[in-house]
């Protein structure tokens, strides 16, 4: 299994798809940051805590959406150029191929959460005296209980578009689930 997970994550790495993701995800949180520090200053904190916060609105609005496509994605490329038929030949079977697919994207998942969460947390650190925000801000744990809720919203999508994949044995069948 570790060899599928390697090689999954190994052409997650080299595609394009996960990056324009990570891209689009950032791009939102930019916006996002920038837009309510010029036209709220007085009313919102990205002190560390509260830096988490935009992330959590980006998993609740577009983030479900990317990950169901990247979900969809590491099955249907699968499907679209045979591979998979080779793989269950070769590996102990079905089970062991789905199950390594789902944990590639959980790994997806994790580490673009922390790309976004160091990204917005430097981005909150120059922000807060550029725009001379107030530096009051939710607990840590708070703004953590509220990102990981979140992000089991946007791994349930992933995991739907991933099956819907696995049923329709396409990347647009598993996409439309979503």
């Amino acid at each position: 299994m570790l060899s599928l997970i390697s090689s999954d994550t190994f052409k997650l790495r080299k595609g394009k798809m996960p990056w324009i993701i990570l891209s689009i995800l950032l791009l939102q949180i930019v916006a996002t940051m920038l837009l309510t520090s010029a036209l709220a200053p007085t009313k919102i904190s990205y002190a560390f805590p509260a830096s988490l916060a935009p992330i959590g609105s980006a998993f609740q609005f577009l983030g479900a959406l990317l990950l169901g496509i990247i979900g969809a994605s590491i099955i249907g490329s699968e499907y679209s150029s045979d591979t998979w038929k080779n793989l269950l030949v070769r590996h102990p079977g079905r089970q062991v191929f789905i199950v390594s697919k789902y944990l590639t994207l959980l790994l997806f998942l994790f580490v673009g959460t922390l790309i976004l969460v160091l990204f917005t947390v430097v981005l909150g650190l120059i922000l807060q005296p550029a725009f001379n925000l107030p530096t009051s801000s939710p607990p840590v744990g708070t703004a953590i209980l509220i990102l990981l809720t979140q992000f089991i919203g946007v791994l349930v999508a992933g995991s739907i578009g991933l099956l819907g994949a696995v049923i329709g044995r396409s990347t647009v069948a598993g996409i439309i689930t979503v």
